[in-house]
């Protein structure tokens, strides 16, 4: 086992306690969902780990820490989902497909306001200002059918590019139903358009229609381990009608589809354990699509989006654009996106002497502040390292912002947006500040380069610290 890297003992109890939340988030239903046994997971795990390995020898391309996995270039609305800097405008909940996958509440609903993570909008103006104010630089506006209602859809599309033009990238999803309204989502300012054909039996008509209207034509589907042969063969089909990307991603369980997943005896994963829950068919369905793309050199661009990619990178983008506003000028937003506090309690001389060194190197005072009364130093981690005195009483906490609704009202701390400011985790140790300073260094902003340390006391330290400073690599376990 090499430093920094958990123990089987740490994985047993990571796994365990994933297995628990999972069975509690599912709730009465755990036991009619098909679930594997310990050796059965063994071996699953090592058969698809063998296969993305060999995917890999072949020029298969990994992305977001091998999250996602690709034969090609990404379209531009899913380099924006990586980056984390999209939002996701739910425009409606009604749908007029009837897919057995559909893990949303299909309930019609038309006359709810837009809404994005969990904020409502009642009107574009609004919604324009927190795009405005989180920075985001990517809309992809979904349902439901984002085409039975248009003239919202429209209007927000329409009142976006006005105000940002080619500063958003704007795309949006249908289960074909928007072919018959193309001329209107291009003059509107529609970047990109997606089709799930998954429920129309892989028809491509929607996409040669527009085609003509757009240059980015996705096709974005469930890996539905039973169509896999039709998604191979569509492929050479899909290029000839235009088609610039291929989406496949992993297929969820909710109470809204669990049992027409689990009437399929598909196998259900515990991890990520509060999200939905992935299938492992899904998966191994979507690695050998990927397989016989790269082989036969067929179709457009294929990517595989994975339960683990959006668990982990785009909650992770969600809670990087939130920290920002919540964030103060000496706390720093960790890779995974927490705001991280530190401070130090120090002795009178100590903390007169940081305070005097920081000024003599001209570190700005919003980088650090001294609490004289508690005789306490909050401080950036990067910074630590510029402290050489003795082991001193170290806190860490690590805080999620939340965004709640927002009013649009301008204010130079928020933007109008209300925030909660949640502690979610807090470690304490005895420790010398160059050491803490070590454990931190390169860990103090979203995508920076993160290293284990190699020294016993900084990879424990490091080690619980995990969680909250890194984004883990790989796919998700099998279990």
């Amino acid at each position: 086992m090499t430093p920094g890297e958990p123990s089987e003992r740490d994985i047993a109890e990571r796994r365990a306690i994933h297995a628990r939340n999972t069975r509690r988030n599912v709730g009465w239903v755990y036991p009619e969902l098909n679930w594997f046994r310990p050796e059965e997971a063994e071996n699953a795990g090592k058969m698809r780990d063998g296969l993305v390995a060999a995917l890999v020898k072949k020029g298969v391309h990994l992305s977001a820490k091998g999250t996602k996995l690709s034969t090609g270039d990404l379209s531009p609305g899913c380099r924006r989902c990586g980056e984390g800097t999209w939002s996701c405008l739910k425009i409606n909940s009604a749908c007029t497909a009837k897919c057995f996958f559909c893990p949303q509440d299909r309930a019609p609903d038309l006359n709810g306001n837009p809404i994005a993570a969990e904020v409502p909008f009642e009107c574009p103006e609004t919604y324009i200002a927190y795009l405005e104010d989180l920075g985001f630089q990517g809309v992809g506006i979904t349902g439901g059918e984002p085409a039975l209602s248009l003239d919202t859809t429209l209007q927000f599309i329409e009142k976006i590019k006005d105000r940002f033009g080619s500063g958003i990238y704007v795309w949006l999803y249908s289960n074909g139903d928007a072919a018959a309204a193309l001329s209107q989502l291009q003059s509107a300012g529609l970047d990109e358009i997606r089709f799930n054909i998954a429920g129309s039996h892989y028809d491509l008509r929607a996409v040669e229609l527009a085609r003509q209207h757009f240059d980015q034509v996705v096709v974005e589907v469930p890996a539905i381990p039973e169509d896999l042969e039709r998604l191979k063969s569509s492929l050479a089909p899909m290029q000839s009608a235009g088609v610039s990307h291929l989406n496949v991603h992993q297929l969820l369980a909710t109470r809204y589809n669990y049992r027409a997943l689990a009437a399929r005896r598909y196998t259900f994963l515990h991890y990520p354990s509060d999200s939905p829950v992935p299938v492992f068919e899904s998966e191994i369905a979507a690695l050998r699509l990927l397989e016989y793309a790269i082989d036969n050199r067929a179709g457009p661009p294929v990517n595989y989006c994975s339960q683990i990619y959006k668990w982990r990178f785009q909650n992770a983008g969600a809670r990087t654009r939130a920290a920002g506003l919540g964030a103060e000028s000496y706390e720093e937003i960790t890779e995974p996106g927490y705001v991280r506090r530190v401070t130090i309690g120090l002795s009178n001389n100590d903390l007169a002497t940081a305070i005097g060194i920081f000024r003599e190197q001209e570190v700005e005072e919003g980088q650090w502040t001294a609490d004289d009364e508690r005789r306490e130093l909050s401080l950036r981690g990067s910074l630590l390292g510029m402290l050489h005195c003795g082991p001193c009483d170290l806190a860490i906490r690590y805080f999620e912002v939340h965004v709640g609704s927002y009013g649009g009202e301008r204010s130079e701390a928020s933007g109008g947006t209300e925030i909660e400011k949640k502690l979610i985790s807090l470690v304490r140790a005895q420790v010398r500040p160059e050491v803490l300073g070590a454990v931190l260094a390169g860990a103090g902003r979203p995508g920076a380069p993160v290293e284990s340390p190699h020294t016993g006391l900084e990879a424990k330290l490091w080690d619980s610290l995990g969680p909250w400073e890194r984004i883990e690599e790989g796919l998700g376990d099998v279990f």
